[in-house]
């Protein structure tokens, strides 16, 4: 069985090769594409005074030998959040390069909402994010990776449709990007299906959480390293019923593709 696994990697990679002009030339077209339907269908977001209910939102964000420009722009796609109550917490999962640490400690000294975390010992993201919980204060809990950015208006939308629903559980369509930051191949979320999240996890980015709820499921399980998260939300909306669940239809989570990120190659994720 190995030997056919690495067999149909091999195969995948060859196929991949032979493939790359012809995808080079339809990632391009597709950026066209989607730069005239963003122009077309961005939506305003609600007003941040018409919210009756604003809690603090507490983003969890494990970094580990991030580079340092896309861990910069993941902090400045938080600081130019148009809803003000959120606090930053990142958890350096112990760096082996110190000018990551070196990086999040000059950003934190700029910004006071962020609150960095240094770990002496690496628990993996299970373990990083779950450290990350215990320090927050939020009312509820973002999950973002390190070198990926929010929509400047994600929060605010997030705290409307918590305002609007009550939901202990929010989610948000998303886009890939390229390593210079351009969109493409967004991914357009159907509302709340179980049945669908059993098969796929569906969700990914934006997730937002009831930090009450989250404690009380018990957080990540690191025996699901690399697919903690969806473990996470199927333990998660086990616990809630429909109505507690919201998706956000407007695309607020910018997934970076890059040579060493899962959405550039699932070959990172061996066990997929």
């Amino acid at each position: 069985m190995t030997h056919l696994i690495k067999a149909n990697r091999h195969l995948h990679r060859a196929v991949r090769c032979l493939l790359a002009p012809y995808r080079a030339h339809l990632d391009a077209r597709q950026r066209r594409i989607y730069d005239a339907w963003q122009r077309q269908h961005t939506e305003q977001p609600p007003a941040l005074a018409s919210l009756t209910e604003q809690p603090r939102i507490s983003i969890i964000v494990p970094t580990y030998n991030t580079p340092i420009p896309f861990l910069r722009e993941m902090v400045q796609s938080v600081v130019a959040q148009s809803y003000p109550h959120w606090e930053l917490i990142l958890v350096d999962d112990a760096s082996t390069n110190e000018t990551t640490r070196q990086a999040i400690c000059d950003l934190a000294e700029d910004i006071p909402q962020l609150k960095p975390f240094f770990l002496d010992k690496n628990r993996h993201i299970a373990g990083a994010t779950n450290y990350g919980i215990a320090q927050a204060t939020g009312e509820y809990i973002a999950l973002l990776d390190h070198d990926d950015t929010l929509h400047p208006d994600a929060l605010l939308w997030v705290a409307a449709a918590i305002d609007r629903t009550g939901a202990q559980f929010v989610y948000t369509d998303e886009t890939k990007m390229d390593e210079h930051g351009r969109p493409y191949q967004p991914f357009f979320k159907p509302d709340w299906n179980e049945d669908f999240l059993r098969a796929v996890n569906y969700i990914t980015h934006f997730a937002v959480m009831s930090r009450q709820l989250l404690t009380e499921v018990g957080g990540e399980d690191g025996v699901y390293n690399g697919t903690q998260d969806w473990e996470l939300f199927l333990r998660l909306t086990r616990a809630l019923q429909p109505e507690q669940i919201a998706h956000v239809p407007q695309i607020l989570y910018y997934w970076r593709v890059h040579q060493a990120s899962t959405a550039k190659d699932l070959d990172a994720k061996p066990y997929v």
